[in-house]
């Protein structure tokens, strides 16, 4: 046995890393008196109008992606059973036209176009009305009120108010305080 070997093991083999945390979207905020006691004190907020447009946009984009792959998956499915030549074929290959691959090819691709637009348009939709429902009625710090805009619902907190914005702004530091 080696006298300069004392049994240890070096710090990176036993130190597991980790992925550095992801930072909160929303942070918790005092309730209204006309909040659902029940929920308890506090409600979660997001911290700024681009923070939730942000958080709503991913949402949609991960849920397109999602869905988009498994469609593609069903797409290949139905496109393969449909352009398939009948089953006798395969029994009598003398009835088989020579460029029989290239047509069932040609087939499977156009199968897959027209059913994979569907599918899209069908994601979008599937997208929105999932975040809508999550996302819509929430509650955003601000110290000025929400523009209307087509594309998103929004309702500002009770509590969210400009003394609010100013508080958690003096919390942040000097840098970040919003002007009165």
């Amino acid at each position: 046995m080696n006298g300069n070997h004392t049994g240890r093991m070096p710090r990176e083999a036993t130190v597991t890393p980790f992925d550095p945390p992801i930072p909160i979207l929303r942070r918790p905020l005092p309730a209204a008196e006309d909040d659902n006691p029940s929920k308890g004190p506090f409600v979660l907020a997001f911290q700024d109008e681009q923070s939730w447009i942000s958080a709503w946009h991913s949402c949609e984009l991960k849920i397109v992606e999602r869905c988009e792959a498994g469609a593609r998956m069903g797409c290949s499915i139905n496109a393969t059973k449909k352009c398939k030549p009948p089953w006798w074929l395969n029994m009598l290959p003398f009835l088989k036209k020579p460029n029989h691959q290239q047509s069932q090819n040609a087939c499977e691709e156009q199968e897959m176009q027209s059913c994979l637009e569907v599918a899209r348009s069908k994601c979008f939709s599937y997208a929105k009305e999932t975040c809508e429902g999550g996302l819509s009625d929430i509650r955003v710090i601000c110290s000025e009120p929400f523009m209307n805009t087509k594309q998103h619902r929004y309702r500002r907190s009770k509590r969210s108010s400009k003394e609010e914005a100013v508080r958690l702004a003096d919390e942040r530091g000097p840098s970040k305080q919003s002007k009165e």
